[in-house]
């Protein structure tokens, strides 16, 4: 888990990656529906891929999309900034390492 942590904490440097954690204080939330992937173009509308066990799917209809669209502006309201969630996932870090040893 701590080298999967690591793996998303240095994403986060990235200047095309944003990271931001959900405080668990937040209880259910939007993105608790289902896994999804929103992908936003410069030269393109955007697209959702919805992915399952079994099989994906891309939603690519305006109004599908909308949904989704909505569920990541709710989430970004309740979530971190990217520095503090940086600090959360450095402390997950270093727990999951102390507990390995």
């Amino acid at each position: 888990m701590a080298e999967q942590l690591r793996r998303v904490l240095a994403a986060s440097e990235e200047p095309n990656v944003t990271v931001q954690v959900l405080p668990l204080a937040v209880g259910a939330h939007a993105g608790l529906s289902g896994t999804f992937v929103l992908f936003e173009f410069i030269k393109a509308r955007p697209v959702v891929f919805l992915e399952a066990r079994s099989s994906g799917a891309f939603l690519d209809e305006p109004d599908d999309v909308s949904l989704f669209l909505d569920a990541v502006d709710r989430l970004g309201k309740h979530a971190l900034a990217p520095g503090a969630s940086r600090e959360i996932l450095s402390g997950y870090i270093k727990r999951y390492e102390s507990e390995a040893t």
